[in-house]
């Protein structure tokens, strides 16, 4: 586990505390995440968009696998709303609006 414990401080660029790391290697574990590089980029990502529903995180990505294939090149804000709703997710909608920032804003037909 210090290995993992490396990257991970690797990719933070800080040393953490053992209570810190306790509660990330738990986090990342209820919400199977690899403990690579990526898994740790993925994790602090997440973190960062939305603390709050990470804990979901495990919810969203089971039922996002298996609509995958037929999401093909994406799928419209309103389907991924519709999705989170069947979830029991229901997020304030400045929370929605911040998720999609970086692509412009949410729009609900867009892809």
């Amino acid at each position: 586990m210090e290995n993992e414990r490396t990257i991970y401080e690797t990719v933070i660029g800080a040393r953490v505390n053992d209570v810190h790391w306790w509660r990330v290697k738990t986090t990342m574990q209820s919400a199977e995440l690899p403990f690579t590089k990526d898994g740790f980029e993925l994790f602090i990502a997440l973190k960062k968009t939305s603390a709050r529903y990470f804990s979901q995180y495990h919810k969203i990505k089971g039922q996002i696998s298996k609509v995958e294939s037929s999401i093909g090149e994406g799928c419209t804000g309103e389907q991924f709303i519709t999705l989170l709703e069947k979830l029991g997710i229901t997020p304030n909608q400045s929370t929605i609006s911040r998720w999609f920032k970086t692509s412009g804003g949410f729009k609900a037909k867009s892809l």
